[in-house]
């Protein structure tokens, strides 16, 4: 299990990494626009849906139903790809970018927190497992 203090220190690395990513990837190649309200936007998005992935994830554990874990992770699936459309949708209606290369560093974000995200809920799925639970003689 991932201890509050460590998923926050955690979530904290995985943020700033992002930024330098970012800022290497605005150096690079300007045009995606790399470093941009949009990108804030969308770093403080994921940082919420992670946050709200490991708290649901902590409390579905110990459900007394051993499908809530898994319906818990099929609507986050859910909710993230609806937001992750309205970020996308909203920034073309708004913005009207120049170059569709915008849509790289979401993706990359979008990668490099699903990642974090798939890491903490497994480890926390793990806590939950016959395996894990001490065995009785």
């Amino acid at each position: 299990m991932i201890a509050p203090g460590r998923f926050w220190i955690l979530l904290a690395l995985i943020a700033a990494g992002t930024l330098v990513s970012l800022v290497v990837w605005n150096t690079f190649l300007p045009e995606s626009s790399a470093i941009s309200q949009f990108t804030f936007l969308c770093i403080s998005a994921f940082i919420l849906i992670n946050i709200l992935a490991y708290y649901s994830g902590k409390r579905a554990i110990h459900s007394k139903s051993k499908f809530r874990f898994v319906q818990l992770m099929m609507m986050l699936i859910l909710f993230k790809m609806m937001i992750c459309v309205a970020l996308v949708a909203a920034h073309m209606k708004i913005n009207h970018p120049e170059s569709k290369l915008f849509v790289l560093p979401f993706l990359t974000i979008y990668l490099i927190f699903t990642l974090f995200e798939i890491y903490v809920l497994e480890r926390l799925a793990r806590t939950n497992t016959p395996s894990s639970s001490p065995q009785r003689s």
